[in-house]
């Protein structure tokens, strides 16, 4: 039993990310830690997402991605090498308890990593998105829903200003 507590706390010690700044802020500046936790990974916006927001998300496979989430089930996605915003259609759909967040990419789009085609509907455990939230503003500072030309590049492991992390748990390979 001693053997496999002592194995349990080592992987747990993997898990906790080096570099964490000190005392926490204040959240809404945007420069506070999330304290609420989903599992082991830091849940920044717990209502997300919210209509009006812009999010910012990152992973592995994707970097950061920057998202403005209208109140008419539109949204628009910032993602590195597009010149302008790609507009998605959203929508939360299942049980209150574990519901999903279903996207609608356009018919004439394909996404970057897996390849899959828009046109459809693709969704996904609303709180697996939730985990990747690194940041989040008011309102649309970027334009987004405007659609217009991006006024610069978006980098792989770098939030444009105004955001400002808001996560211990995000690493960027």
């Amino acid at each position: 039993m001693k053997r496999i507590m002592l194995t349990f706390a080592f992987m747990l010690s993997d898990c906790v990310p080096e570099g964490i700044p000190g005392a926490d802020r204040d959240i809404l500046s945007g420069n506070e830690y999330a304290d609420t936790t989903a599992g082991f990974l830091q849940n920044v916006d717990p209502a997300y997402p919210r209509p009006g927001v812009t999010y910012a998300t990152a992973d592995y496979l994707y970097g950061v991605q920057i998202e403005y989430f209208a109140a008419d089930g539109t949204s628009y996605l910032w993602f590195r090498g597009n010149t302008k915003p790609l507009r998605v259609e959203w929508k939360v759909q299942g049980s209150s308890f574990n519901p999903d967040l279903c996207f609608k990419y356009g018919a004439n789009t394909r996404d970057a990593v897996t390849g899959t085609r828009g046109g459809s509907w693709q969704c996904g455990r609303l709180r697996n998105g939730a985990e990747n939230v690194v940041s989040f503003i008011e309102g649309d500072p970027f334009g987004l829903s405007k659609g217009k030309q991006l006024a610069t590049d978006l980098r792989r492991c770098e939030l444009p200003p105004p955001m400002k992390l808001m996560t211990r748990a995000f690493k960027c390979l």
